[in-house]
């Protein structure tokens, strides 16, 4: 017996389905790429947050950014904490810009050179009253962590636009931090170590009470 060709209504189902199906196996092979994205910015941020947690109990203090680090005879962060992430504090050259890429940047931000991060300080944790006199308020020190009264709460780093620290107390708005990469939050590592996903306003939010650079920011 002779077999019956496909229709062309049957073609054209088959070839609909196979579009459908193609379309939700990219759909699904994406949002896989994009969670291991995630997943790995996430785990940048927790390692910089341990390692500044090595730091400080090596120093007696967080690291500096470079905007106080310069007149202190330091290195800024980013140099501050290669060792304590397996990488040697006088690398150089192209070998800098892969450990700096691997480190400092978030696997969505396109850029690829060790012109800018993706991750910037609180400078709140650097500053020390004995030369910085730039506070709104009264200046005082929360360069380690033994001086602040409640670490869960204040960011260490956070994503930002290329800025390598965040000087919340000038802010009148969160414009500095980046949730650009993630859907609109963002990942936050905290000074006691642990790690957050926030939209901005949950974490700087004057007007409504929301200070989590502020060492002794509002409570709630």
């Amino acid at each position: 017996m002779k077999r019956a060709a496909f229709t062309l209504v049957e073609l054209l189902t088959v070839i609909a389905v196979t579009g459908i199906l193609f379309h939700l196996v990219m759909a699904a092979a994406q949002s896989a790429r994009e969670q291991a994205r995630r997943t790995q910015c996430a785990a940048n941020l927790r390692t910089l947050g341990q390692a500044a947690l090595l730091y400080s109990l090596d120093h007696d203090a967080f690291p500096r950014s470079r905007h106080s680090a310069f007149a202190h005879g330091e290195s800024a962060w980013q140099r501050s904490l290669l060792p304590y992430l397996g990488v040697p504090a006088d690398v150089t050259g192209e070998a800098y810009e892969e450990a700096f890429n691997r480190h400092y940047r978030c696997p969505n931000d396109s850029r690829r050179t060790a012109a800018s991060s993706s991750y910037a300080s609180n400078v709140y944790v650097e500053l020390d009253p004995r030369h910085d006199d730039h506070y709104r308020e009264s200046p005082r020190s929360w360069r380690n962590p033994a001086d602040l009264a409640n670490p869960s709460r204040v960011v260490l780093f956070a994503e930002g636009h290329g800025v390598d620290h965040f000087m919340a107390h000038y802010w009148d708005s969160h414009h500095e931090m980046n949730g650009g990469h993630h859907g609109g939050r963002l990942h936050a590592v905290f000074a006691d170590g642990h790690l957050g996903f926030h939209r901005p306003e949950e974490l700087y939010q004057p007007h409504a009470g929301v200070d989590r650079f502020h060492p002794e920011g509002p409570a709630r």
